[in-house]
């Protein structure tokens, strides 16, 4: 695009996965809010988290409390100013004890972030 930021098409060839890229889509490093909704609808369990890095894919991401491998979960990131940026739900795919009440989470997003959402995130 004109104004230096990346075209959908660039974006798009900048994040399709290939054998020489282990880890698949390129990272940004950062600590975002998140707010974790899990459980079913009406029970569910509200935990604030920070992003430590984020792919159009999947982020990984501290949280005080326990969130296992394997759940389903609702994640609202927030902008510095606490307005929501995007709603995604996704699949929690590693997780890893940081100490005795904290949990280092990798997820898996049920659909891609565009490069804006990615952007405002940062």
């Amino acid at each position: 695009a004109e104004d230096g930021r990346f075209t959908d098409e660039e974006w798009s060839s900048l994040t399709t996965r290939s054998p020489e890229r282990r880890q698949g889509s390129p990272r940004r490093y950062f600590k975002t809010t998140v707010i974790c909704s899990l459980g079913p609808r009406g029970s569910e369990q509200t935990l604030f988290g920070q992003v430590v890095n984020i792919s159009a894919t999947g982020a990984q991401i501290l949280f005080k409390g326990d969130i296992r491998s394997g759940e389903t979960v609702d994640l609202t990131f927030l902008s510095e100013r606490r307005e929501t940026i995007a709603n995604l739900p996704a699949n929690v795919v590693w997780h890893h004890s940081e100490g005795p009440s904290a949990f280092r989470i990798g997820v898996q997003f049920d659909r891609e972030m565009t490069y804006e959402e990615i952007a405002s995130i940062a």
